[in-house]
């Protein structure tokens, strides 16, 4: 197990740094422009869904579940695997479709100084990339 939790650690780690590597290359091609801020808000916006449902509190609550439902049978564990891909495949889909329906509004709350050109152009990046969820 701790095996499992340094290889996650060490994902984390190239993950983050990757990461720091794509926001200087942005900033170097890119610039300080609108159509950048745009983009950054639709990111963060899908960013967070993904967060809040993909690793939030069921990835902190079902691992432990799992590996006591490991240790009483393998039949069982794999039983809660597929009903938490359920959960989590449901939960996904219903978020991924409130944030494309609700884009005008979380754009507006991220974002209330944009023009509305840059708006427009802000919801229609959040529509694209909440799927990312």
């Amino acid at each position: 197990m701790v095996r499992h939790a340094m290889l996650m650690m060490a994902g984390t780690l190239v993950s983050r740094v990757l990461g720091l590597a794509r926001e200087v290359l942005v900033a170097a091609f890119f610039g300080a422009t609108r159509s950048l801020d745009a983009f950054n808000v639709a990111y963060t916006l899908a960013n967070l869904a993904r967060q809040l449902v993909a690793e939030g509190a069921l990835s902190a609550a079902f691992v432990p579940v799992f590996s006591q439902a490991l240790q009483e049978s393998r039949e069982r564990a794999l039983s809660l695997g597929r009903q938490a891909m359920s959960v989590l495949i449901a939960a996904s889909g219903l978020v991924t479709l409130a944030g494309i329906g609700l884009a005008p509004v979380l754009t507006h709350i991220m974002a209330p100084g944009f023009d509305a050109e840059t708006a427009a152009l802000a919801t229609g990046l959040t529509r694209w990339m909440f799927p990312f969820l």
